[in-house]
């Protein structure tokens, strides 16, 4: 089964000299799970996020660069199955820093709201999130 899927998104990028901005969003229409038929339609979909960073130089530890993101979205994942209705609002607030070229540690806080994809556990979920990333470019 086939189902129409129409999207039209932008995305816009200011590299962080020092500030920076980064932004994606997309609207259109794309296969969602419809509860009231216990069928799958083509629906209504529209999200994306919005990112703001500073590049601070330092003298002796490399570049810092602190961040805010904010991300909605509203519509089918088509990725799962039965394309499920996915409600997602997440704000997260972090902290990069590059202490040699190869080397960026992250460290960040969100907060999260959260349709549940699963119709076994319908509702919302929240939560917070403290999360750590250590990346070795090569």
């Amino acid at each position: 089964m086939t189902f129409k899927e129409k999207r039209v998104g932008i995305h816009a990028m200011l590299y962080p000299k020092p500030f920076g901005i980064q932004a994606e969003w997309n609207w259109g229409k794309g296969p969602e799970y419809d509860v009231a038929t216990q069928s799958i339609q083509t629906k209504n979909l529209q999200g994306g996020y919005v990112q703001a960073m500073l590049r601070l130089p330092t003298e002796n530890m490399g570049p810092l660069m602190p961040y805010g993101r904010w991300q909605h979205y509203r519509g089918g994942w088509k990725a799962g199955t039965n394309a499920p209705r996915l409600e997602t609002d997440e704000f997260e607030l972090g902290l990069e820093w590059q202490p040699w070229k190869a080397l960026e540690i992250t460290m960040a806080y969100a907060r999260m709201k959260r349709a549940e994809a699963d119709e076994r556990r319908a509702g919302r979920a929240e939560g917070n999130l403290i999360r750590t990333q250590v990346q070795w470019n090569y």
